[in-house]
């Protein structure tokens, strides 16, 4: 059976998102997302829970 790999943690995905909008690297999508403003934002977690829903009907 194949190894899932290790799942974050919210303070860990928090810490992470967080770096990036402090540091912007160049051609990050949390950066293009946070520039998109609540609908570049909304638009990532729509996608995002998209599919965490198509991997549970699937699991």
């Amino acid at each position: 059976m194949k190894e899932s790999p290790p799942v974050k943690t919210f303070d860990a995905l928090f810490a992470e998102l967080s770096e990036r909008a402090r540091t912007r690297p160049a051609g990050s999508g949390t950066v293009a997302a946070l520039d998109g403003g609540v609908h570049g934002i909304g638009k990532k977690i729509l996608e995002e829970a998209g599919e965490v829903w198509l991997a549970a009907e699937h699991e």
